[in-house]
């Protein structure tokens, strides 16, 4: 019913400052969460005051839930604060950073304010933590101190980053371990925190300003070059004030007042050790008034926005650390302070300054790499190369903004560094990418050499066997038929499917050697059916010439033996015209006495004196005689013309026969040769594959 009012209520002060205490975890900064989901149980009854008769008016009712919300605070908020400093009771661990807090810093995104809660032991520090977070800080009701160290707690900003809120020890408590704690914390608060809130429980007192004036004794321990860095804004928080405090009496406390020497200077060592002064004032969160409920609600929230508007984020070199940055800081703090004695007699001063120029050394080179991640990362794996200033300048930009606010004397050698590793990136990729290319033109330069041995020893194993084979089928003194010319190219096929098999199961692939091995091989098979093919048709072409010249030889004999013939008939005719004229001159046998050289000179006196004697007229005979004898000169020139001329013939015949005679010799020499290698061959070729 509540959280109905709310929102039907309009908007008022009163009504917001009551969803400060209804809200289960407000985000500062921003609106408050629902109050209707922020009611985790109903109030009690009881701490209504009067006669209810069963009827609770509205403003009963979320008085009742705001006090509830303010005695359970804690119990309301997101979860529990966490431990981030503790002490020990032994000399080598008397103060110990917790994990859980430094994991908490850790997880914190920049940019981070820290507001740090000190003052006397039992002054409401956690009370009002635990209000301002809506986290649980552990918080007691007895004499006895409930925090020790220090604990935290985080709520996000509206605007941005994250608030840390820590809750330290209280001092002047009679029952603490020891007193130098709450000083050792302080020191880790100016070293940290960029706001202070001193608490004091009813009113502010001497002792109180006299803590403060420890503190800033406590700071003198941080040696630094910059004190500004260290100088966090204070506000002094009375909690259940028992008066109000008037206007300007944060002005009046600090010089407004006439004081002794000693406490003036006190005041001005305040007033100079913090960025800025403040006062506020906090009515109980116990009380049973309803207007002090609604007192407490409202100074709730206007201490979240003085908080707001004074804790800055932390810092350095212009620099916005993060939750990690801080907690690197405070673990070599912490480090360094641990080199004091635990009983406070042994001080060392410490120099903060190098831890957050460490800090900001690494977000610097951080944000570097992370740029150099981004371009290694961006890189082209190859060809076409971007120009060199073109494709670093993106990232050498990014790196500036970035690092944007850092002021610090590094970033420029950083960042020359960066730009110089981008560079080299750059080269180094584009080399890789050359030893990368080259050793793979290697990698396939050797398996082609390895191909090309296994392809050759291949190739010269099929073609040993195959010129064997062809050898065998060579004819030396007879010509193929056509099915043994078939056959020959059957075989042909059968070896070339053989190679490209044996290529298959080895494995040697599909590339240019194996297509320059195969056509090799192919060719040579085809020039070695081809020289069968070629020694067949030789065979066949020497045959018909040997018979062509058998033919003319036998019509050179017969035109011999017919010339003969010829001219045996010639001269037995014309032995028998002389013997005939000679018998009828009845001297035959004078004739035969007749030496042959006088019978040829005295013939053809002895024939016209025969013819005269037998009363035969000379000059008829003679031209009968001219008639026959002019035929057969005729006859016997033709025939002698025909006998010479196929004496050239045969001749000619005779002569191409030596030719291709010697023709044959030569390529029956040439082919003994390969036959004589091809034996060698099969040796050398194993040897070769041994």
């Amino acid at each position: 019913e509540a959280a109905d009012l709310l929102k039907a209520a309009p908007a008022s002060p009163d009504l917001d400052a009551l969803e400060v205490l209804l809200a289960e975890a407000p985000e500062l900064g921003g609106e408050a969460a629902d109050p209707s989901k922020a009611v985790a149980a109903s109030p009690d009854l009881d701490s209504i005051d009067g006669d209810h008769d069963g009827a609770i008016s509205p403003e009963e009712l979320a008085g009742a839930q705001a006090k509830q919300q303010a005695e359970d605070a804690a119990a309301a908020g997101r979860g529990a604060a966490v431990p981030l400093v503790r002490f020990g009771e032994t000399d080598d661990s008397w103060l110990q950073l917790q994990n859980e807090g430094l994991q908490l810093l850790r997880s914190l995104a920049a940019p981070v304010r820290i507001v740090a809660f000190l003052g006397e032991s039992r002054c409401g520090k956690s009370t009002t933590c635990s209000k301002l977070s809506g986290q649980r800080f552990v918080v007691g009701h007895e004499h006895d101190p409930v925090t020790q160290g220090a604990d935290i707690a985080v709520v996000p900003v509206a605007a941005g980053g994250s608030l840390v809120y820590i809750d330290c020890e209280g001092s002047r408590n009679p029952l603490a371990a020891r007193p130098v704690n709450y000083h050792v914390l302080a020191l880790l608060v100016f070293a940290l925190a960029t706001e202070i809130v001193h608490c004091d429980m009813t009113v502010i007192k001497e002792t109180s300003l006299q803590d403060i004036a420890g503190l800033v004794e406590a700071r003198n321990m941080i040696m630094t070059a910059s004190i500004e860095q260290y100088k966090p804004a204070l506000r002094l928080l009375v909690t259940d004030p028992k008066f109000a405090l008037p206007d300007g009496f944060c002005r009046t406390l600090f010089g407004g007042t006439k004081l002794d020497e000693a406490r003036t200077q006190q005041r001005l060592a305040i007033e100079e050790a913090f960025a800025s002064l403040g006062v506020v004032s906090m009515p109980s969160c116990k009380a049973e008034d309803w207007g002090v409920i609604w007192a407490y609600a409202a100074a709730i929230r206007e201490l979240q926005g003085d908080i707001l508007d004074n804790c800055r984020p932390v810092k350095t070199d212009g620099m916005e650390l993060s939750g990690s940055d801080i907690a690197n800081v405070l673990d070599d703090i912490v480090d360094k302070i641990r080199q004091w004695s635990r009983n406070g007699s042994l001080r060392v001063a410490i120099q903060p300054d190098s831890t957050y120029q460490r800090v900001v050394e690494l977000r610097l080179k951080a944000s570097a790499e992370s740029a150099k991640s981004e371009f290694e990362a961006n890189l082209p794996s190859g060809p076409p190369w971007p120009e060199l200033d073109s494709a670093v300048a993106p990232y050498v930009a990014r790196f500036d903004e970035d690092t944007r606010g850092i002021t610090n004397p590094l970033k420029p050698a950083v960042r020359e560094e960066l730009e110089k590793d981008l560079r080299s990136a750059l080269s180094a990729s584009m080399q890789a990418h050359a030893e990368r290319r080259a050793s793979e033109q290697r990698a396939l330069d050797d398996r082609r050499a390895s191909e090309k041995r296994a392809l050759d020893a291949l190739a010269d194993a099929m073609r040993c066997s195959f010129k064997l084979a062809m050898d065998e089928k060579t004819p030396s003194l007879r010509v193929l038929g056509k099915e043994e010319l078939a056959a020959l190219d059957g075989q042909l096929e059968s070896y070339a499917r053989a190679f490209l098999e044996q290529v298959e199961a080895r494995g040697l692939g599909d590339s240019e050697e194996l297509e320059g091995a195969r056509n090799g091989l192919f060719r040579e098979f085809s020039r070695l059916a081809s020289g069968v093919r070629e020694a067949s048709e030789r065979h066949r072409e020497e045959q018909e010439t040997r018979d062509a010249a058998a033919r003319a030889e036998r019509e050179r004999l017969g035109a011999e033996r017919l010339a003969q013939g010829l001219l045996r008939e010639r001269d037995r005719r014309r032995r028998g015209l002389l013997q005939n004229t000679l018998m009828a001159a009845g001297i035959v046998g004078v004739a035969a006495a007749v030496p042959a050289e006088w019978r040829a000179e005295a013939g053809p006196l002895v024939r016209s004196s025969a013819l005269r004697l037998l009363g035969v007229d000379t000059a008829a005979v003679s031209e009968r005689e001219a008639e026959l004898v002019g035929r057969a000169r005729r006859d016997l020139q033709e025939k002698s013309d025909a006998l010479s001329k196929q004496q050239l013939e045969l001749e000619e015949l005779r002569k191409d026969l030596w030719e291709k005679s010697d023709a044959l010799s030569r390529q029956q020499s040439e082919s003994e040769e390969p036959r004589s290698d091809l034996r060698e061959k099969p040796g050398a070729l194993s040897r070769q594959q041994s």
